[in-house]
């Protein structure tokens, strides 16, 4: 999200603290398996039962849903508490999911929603993906929510500082001997750095992407790293995707996040996704 912008609670759920225990099962378009999330004060999770999720992000997800069975391995980078990741796991089974969410406190509860979907072919890991490896510096945004930590600094204010583990996704899928087929980032402004350091994937795997895109932060370094591969752009929005010949974040910030196809899967893609 931009500086400027807060994502905003209703007020009956900001003030029922009777709602910040248990368990639920979200609703999600074109998902039939069952889901089941820890309540707690995770934003996404109170949006997506406390209102209709297609007005805070369904979209997304539904898109998501509509892709699983076409893709394989999965890494979900800014992973939060799983939603994506547990997605993924439970559509198959047999698919390799790999999440990562650099933040503690919110990595604790990534594990437990994965413990509680019984998710065994979801692995998580507290790390910040980025650019390089080795110790990076995470800003934290203070609150009750601290669902917009980024490694881009001054991103929101005031934010704690805390050093975390960075890894790069050719340095990880080198690791662990695996080869993304689909990507969903989420990293707060640095998409494009995520994208840096996975220039082997994008090349060897052509993977399928879903990214944020906040508006004036990463467009021009996203065109510079998926132009030359090949990639075509399609904005999602509550009326399907829109084809893009320039990736450019909405200034409403409405819709946030794209999906990034190589031009020679697109056609296959969009026939199953049926949002066109």
């Amino acid at each position: 999200m931009p500086h400027g912008a807060v994502r905003m609670l209703p007020a009956h759920v900001i003030n029922s603290h009777s709602y910040l225990f248990g368990l639920f099962s979200p609703r999600i378009p074109s998902f039939r398996s069952k889901l089941v999330l820890e309540r707690t004060d995770d934003w996404n999770a109170m949006h997506l039962e406390a209102e209709d999720p297609e007005t805070h992000g369904g979209e997304t997800l539904d898109v998501f849903a509509r892709l699983l069975p076409h893709v394989g391995t999965v890494f979900d980078i800014g992973s939060h508490t799983g939603i994506y990741a547990i997605m993924a796991g439970v559509q198959d089974p047999s698919r390799s999911v790999y999440a990562f969410e650099p933040v503690p406190r919110i990595y604790h509860r990534l594990r437990r929603n994965i413990s509680l979907n019984r998710a065994s072919n979801v692995q998580a890991f507290p790390y910040a993906v980025s650019e390089r490896e080795g110790d990076i510096r995470l800003f934290v945004p203070k609150g009750q929510f601290p669902t917009e930590a980024s490694t881009l600094p001054g991103f929101r204010e005031p934010a704690e500082t805390i050093t975390v583990s960075g890894v790069t996704v050719d340095s990880f899928a080198a690791e662990h001997g695996c080869s993304p087929d689909a990507m969903k980032i989420d990293t707060e402004g640095t998409e494009d750095k995520v994208l840096r350091g996975a220039r082997r994937c994008l090349e060897r795997d052509r993977p399928i992407i879903i990214c944020e895109v906040l508006r004036g932060l990463t467009e021009p370094a996203l065109h510079t790293l998926l132009d030359p591969l090949g990639y075509s752009y399609f904005i999602i929005t509550r009326d399907g995707l829109i084809a893009k010949p320039r990736i450019e974040g909405d200034p409403t910030y409405t819709h946030l996040n794209y999906l990034m196809v190589p031009r020679d899967r697109a056609g296959q893609v969009l026939d199953a996704l049926h949002l066109v």
